[in-house]
């Protein structure tokens, strides 16, 4: 059976990359829910397991390159100061770090390696991971491009295709509720890296869907749900299409929770936040702009949390007892876990191996953190950490260029989903890799900075009511800004 799954995932991303339709886009968010699939048998890759998203990353590019400009217009971008120039350079040095860091420090420095079976202490030296490690950087990276490209010329599809992604994250996160580790799971779950998924927290079993453990699961679940939330005011939407996306936004926050994941609950946090910030903004300066769907949306979605917390309380109070148990649990009580130990002397070892190199790191995918920042910083040293800071800072406070305000709806909620994404790497990401899901938000946030390629798209999305955003009051035409792309 594990044959026939795999045999499916590569027909289907075959047929996708060579459609003319935008079927990629939706294979793409697909496959972030199937985190535990080895769609390489891993007895030909001497244990290494490759998943699905980043092989469907690398098909988006090729679609992209195929459809939209070819390798010439990509390239532009990636050496453009005001494209990923910058996220260009981390890549290469990070890569050309874990080429020789190991080699030129190899014996000296003691690390936690990043292959999942070693979880002491050992010398450093070379190893496979470090070029693994590099490949999904270099994958991550072209993922940005591909996500550019999409987003700058099927903006309305990419986010079609992000709402049938949340819903497949919901569905396999309903699918192991009912069959737990049923064998109807096994031929998905054939990666080599270790499973936690049989988890019981305070008499609660934590959902993990096809993910390889409960914190995974939960951080896949809230950036999906502010992809589609925070995205949403931006696209053109028929009144049903407006329900369904505010559904799958709730039930994909529900299945955030049901993971009891600290990392995910700290990400709910951050996401409400910001949501509630989004929300003030919105209505105090762009009120006018707002159109009564858009509006009535964020309103529903509020009204059915607030509606599910006054009927736990008015008609099942002994359910809200084991629910304050369990954030205890998750809160209180993980400082004393066995994993909390774990994972914190995973970031001392990262650490010290970053001290013990002066600075200069030990090379991409040597060392193992619990802290994305502690990552970069052991693996990277100071130079590619600050590399990538600067990116994403300039990133973050860059503005938009478009004379729409669609853009400029959906340029500043990539830039929230970004920080959402990052809030979880942070508290939990084990390399420098940033990853396919944060990648594709760098290159919305980047293709929305600019006018939109097409002049005739871009006239008729002017002219065009949104159901996110009012048309605006005719006023002298902007000046057309320059892209990265040229």
């Amino acid at each position: 059976m594990t044959w026939v799954v795999i045999g499916i995932f590569w027909a289907i991303l075959l047929v996708a990359i060579l459609s003319r339709g935008p079927l990629i886009l939706y294979v793409l968010f697909g496959c972030f829910a199937f985190g535990t699939l080895a769609v390489v048998p891993p007895a030909l890759t001497g244990g290494t397991t490759f998943v699905p998203a980043p092989f469907a990353a690398l098909g988006l590019v090729a679609w992209s390159a195929r459809k939209h400009g070819g390798v010439a217009g990509m390239v532009s971008v990636l050496t453009a100061p005001g494209g990923l120039l910058l996220l260009t350079l981390f890549v290469t040095f990070a890569a050309t770090s874990g080429l020789f860091l190991p080699r030129l420090l190899e014996g000296q420095i003691y690390v936690i390696p990043v292959r999942g079976s070693e979880n002491g202490l050992s010398l450093l030296a070379p190893s496979t991971q470090n070029i693994t490690q590099g490949a999904y950087l270099v994958i991550s990276l072209l993922a940005a491009v591909g996500a550019w490209a999409a987003a700058r010329t099927r903006p309305a599809e990419t986010y079609r295709a992000a709402v049938v992604g949340g819903m497949i994250v919901v569905a396999t996160g309903i699918a192991d509720m009912i069959l737990g580790d049923s064998p109807l799971l096994a031929p998905f779950r054939t990666a080599t890296y270790a499973l936690n998924t049989a988890q019981n927290m305070q008499g609660v079993d934590r959902v993990v869907g096809l993910m390889s453990e409960p914190a995974t699961f939960g951080s896949l679940c809230v950036s999906m749900a502010a992809l589609i939330y925070f995205l949403s005011p931006g696209f053109d939407r028929p009144r049903p299409a407006v329900y369904v996306s505010a559904l799958t936004t709730i039930a994909l926050l529900a299945m955030a929770a049901l993971s009891a994941s600290s990392t995910a609950q700290v990400m709910l946090g951050v996401f409400g936040l910001l949501a509630t910030v989004s929300a003030l903004y919105a209505m105090v300066v762009h009120k006018q702009r707002l159109s009564r769907a858009s509006i009535l949306s964020s309103i529903f979605i509020a009204s059915m949390g607030i509606a599910g917390v006054v009927f736990l309380l008015a008609f099942m109070p002994r359910t809200v007892q084991p629910i304050l148990d369990l954030l205890n649990t998750l809160l209180v009580e993980k400082t004393q876990s066995q994993s909390f130990e774990e994972r914190s002397s995973w970031n001392v070892a990262a650490w010290d191996a970053f001290v013990a190199s002066r600075g200069l790191g030990v090379g991409l995918g040597s060392c193992r953190a619990s802290s994305w920042v502690l990552a970069l910083l052991s693996n990277t040293g100071i130079a590619g950490t600050l590399l990538l800071a600067a990116f994403l800072g300039l990133l973050l406070m860059s503005k938009h260029q478009s004379a729409t305000f669609r853009d400029r709806f959906r340029m500043r909620g990539a830039k929230l989903v970004l920080l959402v994404s990052m809030a979880g790497l942070t508290l939990s990401g084990t390399s420098a890799d940033f990853g396919v899901f944060a990648a594709a938000c760098m290159g919305f946030i980047l293709a929305w900075k600019y006018p939109a390629a097409d002049a005739q798209a871009q006239e008729a999305d002017r002219a065009r009511p949104a159901t996110g955003v009012r048309p605006q009051v005719a006023r002298p035409a902007a000046p057309r800004a320059r892209s990265p792309a040229g």
